[in-house]
């Protein structure tokens, strides 16, 4: 189902789901359990440049100039939401300003302006130049999808990860636009990043009456690294463990076997995760670091 302007909503969003293993058996197996639930809120994207559009018709066939990151797909949509060949859509971009995903249109959510700068130029007979207000843009454009992630991990004491379990809902506003996708893309950062032998990742899109979520730098990840990351921490404190050591423990290696819905079964290449982690922690001194409960005054 196409979703927004001019196309079909479906009915329930489905249900985006990774697994791996045997989660009760995994849990089963777990010296520790620690759960948590994780909030991410909605963020708006407030480019420099608004969105504009001038659309001009001649004959049937219209011409967009249009502040756009993603010209051929916004021609297929435009061209699907006013019922129009493709051929009778051409969308010229020449400065963009800012996009960081909002100002992509491949789903009919986001055809909304261009739609009624078209209409109204194929009205007057003259060309119409659209262009959404700071206050417009914030509830009229894609929005970075809220989440709500409750996690669960079981560890063995020495640190190794035996199961994990990620429910994530996300919340799409009152259009699917690209919705269900990020809350894919969310789950492959949840399970694709550290040795996990068994997992369950449900996700889950909803409609509410807010706006639109969409396409937002990151596209998911920012919002599961956070819940992800935070839980990690989590982790290591309960094992009493330095958190820098129990994800070198974890981190998935070259050669580990990646599955999701993208790639099955495909080998990590080397992509320099440890050198990475130990930069970082040597910029910020983490040699110093002590557990909490280790330190005077605590």
């Amino acid at each position: 189902a196409v979703a927004g302007f001019g196309g079909p909503q479906p009915a329930r969003m489905p249900t985006i789901e990774y697994k791996r293993g045997n989660l009760e058996q995994g849990f089963s197996q777990a010296e520790v359990i620690v759960e948590g639930r994780y909030v991410t809120p909605i963020q708006c994207h407030v480019p420099i440049e608004p969105h504009a559009v001038v659309a001009s018709w001649e004959g049937d066939t219209v011409t967009f100039w249009d502040s756009q990151q993603s010209v051929f797909a916004a021609q297929e949509t435009i061209a699907l939401a006013l019922g129009l060949a493709r051929r009778n859509v051409r969308v010229i971009a020449p400065y963009i300003g800012g996009g960081f995903g909002g100002k992509c249109t491949d789903t009919l959510s986001k055809t909304l302006y261009q739609g009624i700068a078209a209409l109204l130029a194929k009205k007057t007979g003259r060309p119409v130049r659209l262009e959404y207000t700071l206050k417009e843009l914030l509830f009229a454009e894609d929005t970075r999808n809220p989440f709500i992630f409750y996690l669960k991990t079981g560890v063995k004491k020495d640190g190794s990860i035996t199961a994990f379990e990620c429910k994530a809902i996300a919340r799409t506003g009152g259009y699917a636009s690209s919705g269900p996708a990020v809350v894919s893309v969310a789950g492959q950062g949840m399970v694709a990043t550290y040795r996990i032998p068994n997992y369950w990742y449900h996700g889950y899109c909803v409609y509410t009456s807010s706006p639109v979520g969409g396409e937002f730098r990151g596209f998911g990840h920012p919002q599961a690294v956070f819940a992800r990351e935070t839980h990690i921490d989590e982790i290591a404190d309960a094992l009493g463990m330095d958190p820098l050591e129990f994800r070198r423990r974890n981190s998935l290696q070259a050669g580990d076997l990646i599955d999701t819905d993208v790639v099955a079964n495909v080998p990590l290449m080397a992509i320099g995760a440890e050198a990475c982690l130990q930069s970082g922690a040597d910029a910020i001194g983490w040699k110093t670091w002590q557990h909490p409960s280790k330190k005077s005054g605590a």
